[in-house]
């Protein structure tokens, strides 16, 4: 009588063929996925924003900026938070506006903190004001209302840490950036303050091919 069963070589011969095909054909996935999310990243980096509107040099406002770079202009929002962190930065201090100065918040006093400060910068403009840290936020405002302003009449050069200043240094060299930088750092401050609107921002780190729209703080 003849056997109908399959001899046991055969089998497994049989399941290492299929086992094989399995592992093939889900390498093959893989590496199919792999390619598609290369060539995905590699199209977005052609393109890595969605444009809402147009923005050029001229474009200082980083509102405008935020339309298309919504997750930077939220970081860049972010600097008006005031809290002292491990890495600096001011717990926010109430204070009376006044004509001169309009500010209602601003940052703790570092010479009310360490009054030696006065004396180890007496005939300094430091001596007269020097504060903690905040963000991008308040620096132009900071730089416009310091006390030190009344000690010593400032540059227009100070805006250069302080501001957005290409649109204004394009229209103050007439087209020439460096003849309008040069123009503007030999202002009065507050004649040259007239030609800004923003505190550094988006358009100033494009311009210098930076991307710091968040975190840096200057004293204030």
């Amino acid at each position: 009588m003849a056997d109908n069963h399959t001899p046991e070589p055969n089998r497994r011969g049989g399941r290492l063929i299929l086992l094989t095909a399995l592992v093939a054909a889900v390498a093959a996935a893989g590496i199919t996925a792999l390619l598609v999310n290369i060539f995905e990243r590699q199209q977005e980096a052609r393109n890595p924003f969605f444009r809402v509107v147009e923005i050029t040099d001229e474009t200082d406002d980083p509102a405008v900026w935020g339309r298309n770079f919504p997750f930077q202009y939220d970081q860049y929002r972010k600097t008006v938070d005031q809290v002292r962190t491990r890495h600096g930065g001011s717990e926010a201090m109430l204070r009376t506006p006044t004509e001169a100065d309009p500010r209602s918040i601003v940052a703790q006093s570092r010479l009310e903190e360490d009054p030696r400060l006065r004396t180890m910068w007496a005939g300094y403009a430091f001596s007269k004001d020097f504060r903690e840290e905040r963000g991008h936020a308040y620096m132009l405002e900071d730089q416009t209302f310091t006390e030190r302003q009344d000690f010593v009449k400032q540059p227009g050069a100070c805006l250069n840490c302080h501001a957005s200043t290409y649109v204004a240094m394009m229209r103050a060299g007439n087209g020439d950036l460096q003849a309008g930088f040069e123009k503007i750092n030999q202002m009065p401050f507050f004649e040259a303050r007239k030609g800004v609107e923003h505190p550094v921002s988006c358009t100033t780190a494009t311009i210098r091919r930076t991307c710091s729209c968040g975190s840096r703080v200057l004293p204030s």
